[in-house]
């Protein structure tokens, strides 16, 4: 089984592009997703440069929250569906124009890739750039509990996120097919302690993906929003970086 230990967001400042790096070196991470618009993509460019091995995707930004997007998408689909590929296309390219050759995966902020309109459109492009993979949100919340028993997904609003994720991959049918498991919703961003300690992959999968959100320091550069400030600037960036430190962390992932 592959195991891909993946860092989300990395280019947006400069505490993630360090750990980027730092864990790609020192720790078991092994993929991170770009936000190629972030203010120190050039820098994350940089690093994966290199450091040759670390698998880069593309964190698609479409500046927009998921309610909005989710409006769009249904009263204005054609419209909504044009603005999409126009905007993912330009991010492909601009990691092109970066020196990213080849984009491991697609996968984007706030997950609203998942969006089934959006996500046709991310499989459409993914096949026409030869990109192997677009994340797709099926983790099981139910397992990941039994398996972590706690109450940070009531904190975070997994109870809220998953419910709309699964009903969106549903929506999307065959496309939203994956032999990649996703791990890091129900404790999205909190990812641990406790909440690491036995991931248990379905057993009809051939891969599964971990996705963290680790930073080396306390940096809110490149934060549009409050609710990203209080992210960026929270010390559980530095848990989640001390688990990708972990190069035994991976013994925790089995079927």
């Amino acid at each position: 089984m592959r195991i891909i230990i993946n860092a989300d967001d990395f280019g947006i400042n400069e505490g993630f592009n360090t750990a980027v790096e730092y864990a790609f070196i020192e720790g078991c991470l092994n993929s991170a997703s770009l936000m190629v618009r972030g203010h120190r993509a050039a820098q994350a460019v940089e690093i994966a440069k290199r450091n040759a091995g670390l698998a880069v995707g593309l964190h698609a930004d479409f500046d927009r929250g998921f309610i909005a997007m989710m409006a769009e998408w249904i009263f204005r689909r054609k419209k909504f569906k044009s603005w999409i590929e126009r905007e993912l296309r330009a991010q492909i390219e601009q990691c092109h124009a970066l020196g990213i050759a080849q984009l491991s995966h697609l996968d984007s902020h706030r997950h609203v890739h998942m969006i089934p309109a959006a996500f046709s459109v991310f499989a459409r492009l993914a096949a026409e750039y030869n990109i192997p993979r677009v994340r797709v949100m099926n983790e099981n919340c139910f397992l990941a509990f039994c398996d972590n028993p706690g109450i940070d997904w009531l904190k975070i609003g997994s109870w809220m996120k998953w419910p709309v994720l699964t009903v969106f991959r549903w929506m999307s049918g065959r496309a939203a097919r994956s032999d990649t498991y996703f791990y890091g919703l129900t404790y999205s961003g909190r990812l641990f302690g406790r909440n690491v300690k036995k991931i248990r992959v379905p057993k009809w999968y051939d891969a599964v993906e971990v996705s963290f959100h680790p930073s080396a320091f306390i940096d809110v550069m490149g934060a549009k929003h409050n609710i990203d400030k209080k992210f960026y600037a929270s010390a559980d960036r530095m848990g989640e970086l001390e688990t990708v430190m972990n190069k035994d962390f991976p013994k925790n992932i089995a079927r």
